[in-house]
């Protein structure tokens, strides 16, 4: 009850009368790690954990080896080998690689032997191996630098599936975002108060446009006093579903299912995400999990 009156106030309150200072002002400080916020980035923004509960019902169909690409900080490779599963975590990120190594090691020693890390690009790696199953959660293909990139990281991930493996995915739904004011303005909205190892963190957050029409600048900005600020940026390409569907097609995929979550519900203006189910062209295509 607490937690709810908190974030009603807060985004009244933070929403409008408390905003982030603008970079250059001596208040903020813009995070320069290599990419992401290490366990910042998935306590606040990894989702309320279908994707987990997604991954586990997939993964107890199969009894090979998972691929999770572009893993980041190792949340859902952790969660997984935990579950049994034999998982890879590819990732380039240092920064985001120590948080993985940190979770693996603090796993029980089966669950430890059943997570490896390689620190690789995902779009021209070459693991020597095939998988049963690869998930790229939280948009990780939204963040190759244009479409010959992300045409040649899908080619990648096609080359490294086994022929009845399946490839999972979700990226943004445009139609959705662009139901928000906010889109792309640049202003602030604030999003998050959450207590993370006990420390309060306020998240605000923003769009901007890019340098292209696809490419999208988000902010988020961090504070535990209200006074200073950290700002990280990242940039993303966004696409529409056809171009989405045209990229698959050039790479190789069959697309199988699109749904608006990782709880299989249908693609709506009310979801901002697209969840994707691939294969190769020869399986037949299923309704289900």
């Amino acid at each position: 009850m607490l937690d709810t009156v908190r974030s009603t106030v807060g985004k009244i309150v933070f929403g409008t009368l408390l905003l982030p200072p603008e970079p250059g002002s001596p208040r903020v400080k813009m995070f320069e790690g290599d990419y992401g916020n290490g366990f910042l980035y998935e306590e606040l923004f990894a989702g309320n954990g279908m994707d987990l509960v997604a991954a586990k019902k997939i993964c107890q169909q199969c009894d090979g080896e998972v691929l999770d690409a572009g893993g980041g900080a190792g949340r859902l490779a952790a969660y997984l080998a935990e579950q049994g599963v034999r998982v890879t975590l590819v990732d380039k990120s240092k920064y985001m690689l120590s948080q993985a190594e940190k979770k693996r090691e603090r796993l029980l020693p089966l669950a430890k032997e059943n997570f490896s890390i390689i620190p690789t690009e995902l779009s021209s790696c070459d693991l020597k191996k095939k998988f049963d199953v690869i998930f790229a959660v939280n948009s990780v293909f939204e963040h190759f630098s244009d479409k010959t990139e992300t045409l040649q990281a899908l080619k990648v991930m096609r080359a490294h599936l086994m022929r009845a493996g399946k490839f999972y995915l979700d990226v943004h739904h445009i139609p959705s975002l662009e139901k928000d004011e906010k889109w792309k303005t640049g202003k602030w909205r604030y999003n998050y108060d959450r207590k993370i190892q006990g420390v309060r963190f306020r998240v605000w957050q923003r769009t901007l446009s890019g340098e292209r029409p696809e490419k999208v600048i988000c902010e988020q900005a961090f504070s535990t006093n209200l006074s200073d600020f950290t700002i990280s940026r990242t940039v993303i390409t966004v696409l529409s579903r056809d171009e989405w569907m045209d990229l698959f097609r050039r790479a190789g995929f069959e697309v199988f299912n699109v749904w608006g979550n990782w709880a299989m519900d249908p693609v709506s203006l009310k979801l901002p995400k697209m969840v994707i189910k691939l294969g190769l062209h020869h399986q037949t295509v299923g309704t289900t999990w």
